[in-house]
């Protein structure tokens, strides 16, 4: 007998009562891939980081991305390292870019880096983000928007993660308790780099809206939150476009509500044993998707305009015998999308 079972998790859709301003800038990405271990990533690839810091800070967002046994490396972290050219570390990478490092040559990639970042920040953006971070009680709720500003093609998927400013821990020809600074740790989103948000052919001023919640951490004051849009392809490489931090406690200082008018306006998702559930509170536009953990539509339930109402489907038979994890993705309107995850056993 098989079991769905609902991982109870919304990953896009819950708006807040005040819009998050787009930030229309082009941010670079700085990824440092790296290992507590590596005698060189506590040397010279040590150094170099501190310069990324010192010259970028404003204008990229900054991370240290451990792997291959890594004292302090995550799944995400590790899958994040991997995704870039090449092997070894100390590297590093402004987007996708490989910077040439070796111990005589810091001084070069230090200006190499700094001056693809001030390049890339006077282009603008094909798509940016707003974010803003509101508390209660020591609950963090984290919400976002993703405008694309032209026609993009691709398979688009976000990434949304928790980086720790500080972490100590033992680097090797730095002690055992050496600063790691942007230590990359945990994804909001699924997946391990990205989670599937549209594929095809999105028009300009598109826009997606995302939330997620962080109960009571530990420090919040040493969290920075980072939002990726990215491209997936052919190859399952992930190709940056843009992003956005911000510190989780730089908080609003208007208190977060969830927009009632959400609700009102597009409908609910809801998926349990008895099957998939849409709720649509008006006449609207509606694609009703199951998708896979590289953002690929392998079926898809409706794709039309539905009455106000309440439509409830069964998994489809060809699907029905197949154990995993599975994304049904709502998108109201082209625009608004709301997805929950789900594993099916048999």
């Amino acid at each position: 007998m098989k079991k769905l079972i609902l991982l109870a998790f919304i990953c896009f859709g819950f708006g807040l009562s005040y819009a998050q301003e787009i930030q229309m800038e082009q941010l670079s990405l700085i990824t440092k891939r790296t290992a507590t271990w590596c005698p060189n990533c506590g040397t010279y690839g040590w150094e170099l980081f501190e310069y990324a810091l010192e010259d970028n800070t404003d204008k990229a967002i900054i991370v240290a991305a451990h792997y291959g046994g890594s004292d302090i490396q995550t799944n995400t972290s590790s899958a994040f390292a991997s995704n870039f050219p090449g092997g070894g570390q100390p590297k590093f990478f402004v987007n996708n870019e490989s910077i040439p490092l070796t111990s005589g040559t810091v001084d070069a990639a230090r200006a190499s880096i700094k001056d693809k970042v001030d390049n890339n920040y006077t282009m603008s953006p094909q798509a940016a983000f707003g974010l803003s971070i509101t508390e209660d009680a020591g609950v963090y709720s984290i919400s976002g928007k993703l405008q694309f500003l032209e026609e993009m093609e691709g398979d688009f998927q976000l990434g949304v993660y928790q980086v720790e400013k500080t972490v100590i821990a033992f680097q090797s020809q730095q002690g055992a308790n050496a600063e790691h600074k942007q230590v990359l740790t945990i994804p909001f989103t699924d997946g391990l780099i990205g989670e599937p948000l549209t594929m095809g052919t999105v028009s300009a001023d598109t826009e997606f809206d995302f939330s997620y919640s962080l109960d009571n951490p530990a420090d919040a004051e040493n969290i920075e939150i980072i939002a990726i849009l990215w491209s997936l392809e052919s190859d399952e490489t992930y190709t940056y476009i843009n992003g956005i931090k911000k510190d989780l406690t730089d908080t609003e200082t208007t208190t977060g509500t969830t927009d009632p008018n959400t609700a009102k306006k597009y409908g609910k998702l809801q998926v349990s044993e008895s099957g998939i559930t849409l709720i649509n509170a008006q006449r609207q536009n509606i694609q009703l998707d199951i998708v896979d953990l590289q953002g690929r539509i392998i079926h898809t339930f409706v794709s039309n305009e539905l009455d106000a109402g309440e439509f409830t489907w069964q998994m489809p038979y060809h699907l029905q015998d197949q154990s995993g994890l599975f994304v049904v993705r709502a998108i109201w309107n082209g625009q608004f999308v709301r997805t929950r995850k789900l594993v099916q056993m048999k």
